[in-house]
């Protein structure tokens, strides 16, 4: 309820936002814009910080429908984040099954959760890293979507910090995105893990089963 009300001046303050930098750019007054962005960009973090502590604190019910991870991983999550793969020159290796089938997912959930790990491992990336993306299915018929980058690891501390509810290392990161993962996996009934050290870069698996549970 409270992320909710919040939620609602937000909306204002970005529009009066854009109206201040259309009147800034009106008198070409570039210091004015640069203001007016900032301003635009601080009330963007905390509508994100809105959307993810309502994602959290209140998931819908899950909304199975049969679904190709393959298609999640490829053509909706690096797909989106193309744009920064290439700005940041990240070599992406792509391992995926191509014959997983089709799963009873919430495809909307397991975006969510594909996503934020991605963003994660982009994030912790020097340029020139590698992301490499693999799925395939396990001897009990479960399938796997592994996302291993080559940035800077994670200490025993602070991996045991990454699921509590707005701790982060990011700037500007809202300290929800792992919590929100975990709880979309553990509700298909599946199990998230994390391999990490500092130094050798982090490795998150999910695990999702291929029966509804």
């Amino acid at each position: 309820q409270v992320a909710h009300e919040i939620n609602n001046p937000l909306g204002g303050l970005k529009i009066y936002a854009q109206l201040i930098r259309r009147r800034f750019g009106s008198h070409d007054d570039r210091h004015g814009i640069g203001l007016a962005d900032k301003v635009g960009q601080a009330v963007d973090r905390l509508a994100a910080l809105v959307s993810d502590i309502t994602a959290y604190g209140r998931p819908g019910d899950l909304k199975r429908e049969p679904t190709d991870p393959d298609e999640i991983v490829q053509r909706e999550c690096l797909a989106l984040v193309q744009g920064r793969i290439d700005e940041r020159q990240i070599r992406v290796v792509q391992a995926l099954d191509g014959a997983l089938g089709l799963l009873p997912l919430d495809a909307r959930e397991l975006h969510k959760a594909v996503m934020n790990v991605i963003v994660n491992a982009l994030d912790a990336m020097e340029p020139d890293g590698t992301l490499t993306v693999t799925t395939r299915r396990t001897a009990d018929g479960d399938v796997l979507v592994s996302v291993a980058d080559t940035g800077s690891g994670m200490d025993e501390a602070t991996l045991a910090r990454s699921f509590d509810l707005f701790f982060t290392t990011k700037p500007g990161g809202t300290g929800l995105g792992m919590a929100i993962v975990r709880s979309a996996v553990e509700r298909h009934g599946g199990r998230l893990t994390v391999d990490t050290a500092p130094g050798r870069g982090t490795t998150v698996e999910i695990r999702l089963p291929a029966v509804a549970r």
